[in-house]
């Protein structure tokens, strides 16, 4: 009888532990993907400051043309990223996901004579493409 109490204690000490641990490592990984993130997140603002001032000081300059080709570089590279969401079939897609998409379509539309980078041509004509 006493070794069934003991066998209960010990089940009991180590069920306490696991689920311990699974609380603590849930706490770290918690803080340490906040943490990430969070990083991804004032990098990617940097990133955006950096390239809206470079804009602002091609327009400065003049530099009409070279600004449009960087805008429109920087559209192709958002809507690459978005091919990820096409590809992912939402069943009910995010209208403002969709409204993004219809302006490039039509501002394509109206002046064609963008070119877009080989690497991301397919990703970029499937994104388009996803809004009929």
């Amino acid at each position: 009888m006493k070794k069934n109490y003991r066998l209960i204690a010990q089940f009991v000490v180590v069920l306490f532990i696991f689920f311990l641990g699974v609380r603590i490592g849930k706490h770290h990984t918690t803080h340490r993907l906040n943490s990430y993130y969070s990083t991804v997140l004032y990098l990617s603002a940097a990133t955006g400051i950096n390239t809206k001032v470079n804009l602002l000081e091609l327009l400065q300059k003049g530099d009409v043309m070279t600004t449009r080709k960087r805008l429109e570089a920087l559209i192709d590279a958002d809507l690459a990223y978005l091919a990820l969401y096409v590809d992912k079939k939402p069943e009910e897609p995010d209208k403002d996901i969709l409204e993004a998409i219809k302006k490039v379509k039509k501002y394509r539309e109206h002046y064609p004579a963008h070119s877009i980078n080989n690497v991301i041509e397919k990703s970029v004509i499937k994104t388009i493409d996803y809004v009929k």
